[in-house]
């Protein structure tokens, strides 16, 4: 929903689902921080809040390719040792 309301231009809404998901992830002092340095964001610099988001939550769950195809975002890409 976060996403969502993003790219409607409602940053309000927006950064009340992104705090929302934050909340249970990050201790007291640490929420504190994070929701008073988003809520500074632009729009794009929301958005990659956002998405980052996303990555962390779905991080194991083998959905990200997807999003960065939806997204048009570059490949990822892994290298072993500089190779």
């Amino acid at each position: 929903m976060a996403e969502c309301y993003v790219r409607l231009g409602n940053t309000a809404e927006a950064l009340k689902y992104l705090s929302a998901l934050k909340k249970n992830r990050f201790t007291a002092d640490a929420y504190a921080k994070e929701t008073k340095a988003d809520a500074g964001l632009s729009k794009e610099q929301l958005l990659d809040a956002v998405l980052l988001e996303r990555k962390r939550e779905l991080a194991l769950e083998g959905l990200r390719w997807y999003d960065l195809k939806r997204t048009t975002r570059p490949a990822i890409t892994h290298s072993s040792f500089g190779r």
